[in-house]
């Protein structure tokens, strides 16, 4: 009766090939060192289990055999050299817990290609965010699990989001306009473009004293009844002996003024140096003392 084993037909050592039987040259054989005895495979074998870990069962990589991984610089010796390149991007790939591919072409970006949050293709220059896996966006990344818990505590404490670079503020004394890093103004009570909403402006008793942790909604009963100014246009500062002023809480003599119409309290470095007009000039210089 024929034998299903293939008898060897090259003189010198041979082994069994514990996957396909066959008996081939130690020459073209992996010998691993299982327990209790060492497992054989040829060439062709191991290549198969390679792609099959590779591009059809996943779960099967690292290529394995009695449940131990079968150590990759003993594989890549017999990888084809055309496609040694593949399996080391495959490698690579697989080995990441969170990989990305390009949201555009699909491929696999490199962690070479990758910096900060985000993944540069190099096949199509497409940029991918490496949190949420689609194009690259501005601001916070919602699928970010260090932005999750950020924006957890953001709620909890009351900030607002700039809607236009979507970057967090907090506000620690002052009125509730708001001017982003990227100039959008904004109310910080509801978060619209600054003037189009009916909240109040300021609340008086916060804008010299800080409340940590301070529910902002009520700051905002009278819905605008509060008389104020527009702080770009419509402030008449008149200087003070002393006061503390409302936009960055410097108590100082001489270098204080306060606005005749609405009572608030700015330094001369608020109202030279931080507030800017809508349209984009600086205030009329302010020497106070």
């Amino acid at each position: 009766m024929a034998s299903s084993k293939t008898m060897p037909k090259d003189k010198g050592p041979h082994v069994a090939c514990v996957a396909c039987g066959d008996s081939v040259p130690t020459a073209t054989a992996l010998t691993l060192d299982c327990k209790p005895e060492p497992h054989s495979y040829c060439h062709a074998c191991l290549l198969d289990l390679v792609k099959a870990a590779i591009h059809t069962d996943t779960s099967l990589f690292p290529p394995r055999c009695c449940k131990k991984p079968i150590p990759l610089n003993l594989i890549r010796p017999i990888i084809p050299a055309g496609k040694l390149e593949e399996f080391n991007l495959k490698v690579e790939h697989l080995s990441m817990p969170n990989p990305t591919d390009c949201y555009s072409c699909g491929k696999f970006v490199r962690t070479e290609n990758i910096t900060g949050d985000e993944a540069r293709c190099v096949h199509c220059k497409k940029r991918t965010c490496i949190a949420c896996k689609k194009k690259l966006h501005a601001g916070l990344c919602d699928e970010d699990p260090h932005v999750k818990l950020f924006l957890d505590t953001a709620k909890r404490l009351k900030w607002q989001e700039c809607r236009v670079c979507k970057n967090m503020v907090e506000l620690e004394i002052g009125c509730f306009h708001m001017i982003c890093r990227c100039l959008h103004q904004f109310c910080y009570l509801c978060g619209a473009r600054w003037k189009t909403c009916k909240c109040s402006q300021f609340d008086e008793a916060h804008l010299l004293t800080p409340t940590p942790g301070q529910n902002v909604e009520a700051f905002n009963p009278g819905h605008g009844t509060t008389p104020v100014c527009d702080v770009d246009e419509e402030h008449v500062w008149n200087p003070r002996n002393s006061g503390t002023c409302g936009g960055c809480g410097v108590s100082s003599v001489g270098r204080v003024a306060e606005c005749e119409n609405c009572d608030i309290q700015r330094c001369w470095r608020c109202i030279n140096n931080r507030a800017r007009r809508s349209g984009g000039s600086w205030p009329s210089l302010l020497v106070l003392g």
